[in-house]
């Protein structure tokens, strides 16, 4: 069984690696089952990775109540406006009622805003698993709320249970900005140990990720980067482009944005120097608009490609 939030017709990197997980895990003597929600507030959708599942591949949903339309609300945006689960990393770019709303998130909704899906889920899989057995589970996150669940049906089910971090959770890059309070930053750290110390084990898709973790519980951990799939690579691979390319392939928010990589290109830029007559950088996926400003001011538009999702 695998528990996850984001599920076609969700789209994303997060979406990519599990779907493509189930596509081959049968290979292996494995059938997946797929917990998921109902009626998700994706970001990203891609209506494509639903050509990707084995068919008759077993999909359990159930709905969940999420506080993004009250968010939506509150800030002035509009209700079918697409929310990244990034937007608290903008830190001093929010603006003031962003900050209450991310001094709300940070501090009452623990892992997650996510988090009114956890009773609901462990009370279906504790029925569910009286009638159906499985040999193994897995959770990946973020939504940390995931591993909650998965916790949950662990206390009524002795089930070996692989935990993916696909991002981090009190380690992700922008934990400080979500100004929580004494009480709700010890709450946070405790979740996480009871996930390590519950889980057998951990697996993340980078190295740092997994040495990271070692500084809360030394915990097993595996690295399984992503990857790419040998079917979707084109036949021909002859067309290759006579740039000196450089590229970035997932989500540039505002702590990540490489304000000193710009400043460099620009200076070369400035000195007309021979590499930028041969150059692009290409952005792939959906960076936030601080990025977009900062190649304007930089004076890179004109050598910055943003590919999009």
């Amino acid at each position: 069984m695998i528990i996850t939030y984001y599920w076609p017709p969700a789209g994303g990197g997060g979406v990519q690696r599990w779907v493509k997980f189930a596509k081959y895990l049968h290979l292996y003597g494995w059938e997946p089952i797929i917990y998921t929600v109902a009626n998700g507030d994706y970001p990203i959708l891609d209506n494509t990775l639903e050509r990707e599942l084995p068919e008759g591949m077993t999909v359990l949903k159930t709905p969940i109540r999420e506080p993004y339309e009250l968010y939506r609300t509150f800030t002035g945006k509009k209700q079918n406006q697409k929310l990244d689960a990034n937007f608290l990393s903008q830190g001093k770019k929010l603006t003031w009622k962003d900050r209450i709303a991310v001094w709300v998130r940070g501090n009452f909704f623990i892992p997650d805003a996510r988090m009114w899906w956890i009773k609901p889920s462990i009370s279906y899989l504790k029925q569910y698993l009286t009638e159906h057995s499985i040999d193994a589970m897995i959770s990946t996150g973020p939504p940390h709320t995931c591993h909650l669940i998965a916790l949950g049906v662990q206390k009524f089910a002795s089930i070996p249970w692989l935990v993916d971090y696909r991002d981090p959770w009190t380690q992700i890059d922008y934990f400080q900005d979500l100004n929580l309070t004494f009480l709700a930053k010890f709450r946070h750290l405790s979740l996480e140990k009871k996930v390590l110390q519950s889980c057998d084990r951990v697996i993340t898709v980078g190295k740092t990720m997994a040495l990271d973790l070692q500084q809360i519980l030394p915990v097993k951990t595996a690295v399984i980067t992503n990857g790419y799939d040998e079917e979707d690579a084109p036949k021909d691979r002859s067309d290759l482009s006579s740039k000196f390319s450089i590229t970035y392939i997932g989500t540039m928010n505002d702590a990540r944005n490489p304000y000193g990589f710009w400043k460099a290109i620009a200076e070369l830029k400035a000195e007309r120097h021979d590499v930028m007559t041969n150059i692009v950088i290409n952005l792939v996926g959906k960076p936030e608009e601080v990025v977009r400003k900062s190649v304007t001011e930089y004076g890179l538009d004109d050598v910055v490609h943003f590919a999009g999702y």
